[in-house]
């Protein structure tokens, strides 16, 4: 199962096809355009599912968008001007939210792409989601005055939002201490499907896990063996796009025999997870407020 619906699946081949990515970033501690794309994309995706539509999709001016990602590389004199992660994070958020480089979400472009180079250096945010939330609004809204630390710093530096920004980042963040991911149904359909399992009859907010078994007619041991599904698991189901509580993860990953006590552990059951849009649904009430912010 592909990470986009149909229509915002080509509404974003038709993006890569008219971008030039000759010159893209290729380094471990920045995001490439392609990566702010792929945010932009899978966001406008979630919204899709949410039915909620953005006011314009896809990349507004694609000069901007490179410079907003080039920002993380730039030198001087074969120097590198930023070097730590959080600093190389606050340029590209801030760039990303000061150029509007698409028609519509930048704010939230710039958080889902700043959140998942953070999880790519094994960091997370540790602190709570509607400060993460406002701080965007704050930086969008050049309102970073209300910060002392913020004001003393743009006494002495050339760059002040970028440091303020780093150093917001550098308190705001911890190492992640878990392998485990957030997915939403539709992303849990996919992994038991891989796994032989299958999701069907949603029924009142509640859906079956079954799995298909080979059963030979009863009499005699002739006869064409026909596949019968057998139901494993009955969960609740709200929606595909919402997210999958751990406890419910937990009691499925029991039931399938897709656990660490089987066998299973967490790197195999989340394989090809895409950890970008797994982020979506960690930080979908935040994503889904700054549309109106």
């Amino acid at each position: 199962m592909g990470l986009f619906e149909p229509e915002i699946e080509d509404e974003y081949n038709r993006t890569l096809s008219n971008i030039d990515f000759s010159n893209d970033i290729s380094r471990p501690n920045a995001l490439s355009v392609q990566d702010i794309i792929k945010a932009h994309y899978l966001i406008a995706n979630h919204f899709y599912l949410e039915g909620e539509g953005l006011g314009g999709i896809g990349p507004r001016d694609a000069g901007l968008l490179h410079s907003a990602a080039h920002r993380q590389i730039i030198s001087f004199g074969g120097k590198q001007k930023w070097n730590s992660i959080y600093d190389i994070c606050a340029t590209l958020f801030f760039g990303l939210i000061m150029n509007h480089p698409f028609h519509d979400a930048n704010k939230r472009t710039a958080l889902l792409s700043s959140i998942y180079l953070l999880y790519k250096s094994g960091l997370c945010p540790k602190i709570e989601e509607k400060e993460l939330e406002d701080f965007t609004v704050f930086v969008a809204d050049n309102n970073l005055d209300r910060f002392s630390r913020f004001r003393e710093l743009r006494k002495s530096s050339e760059d002040p939002e970028v440091e303020f920004i780093s150093y917001f980042l550098r308190k705001s963040t911890r190492p992640i201490d878990n392998t485990s991911y957030t997915i939403t149904y539709r992303q849990l359909e996919s992994i038991l499907n891989r796994n032989g399992f299958y999701m069907e009859n949603p029924y009142k907010n509640y859906i079956d896990i079954v799995k298909y078994e080979e059963r030979r007619p009863i009499l005699g041991m002739f006869g064409k063996p026909k596949k019968e599904a057998r139901r494993v698991l009955n969960i609740g189901f709200p929606r595909w796009s919402a997210e999958v509580a751990r406890s419910t993860l937990k009691e499925i990953r029991e039931a399938t025999e897709l656990s660490s006590k089987h066998g299973v552990d967490s790197a195999s059951f989340f394989r090809g997870v895409d950890a970008m849009q797994s982020l979506i649904a960690t930080y979908n009430e935040p994503l889904m407020r700054l549309a109106h912010r």
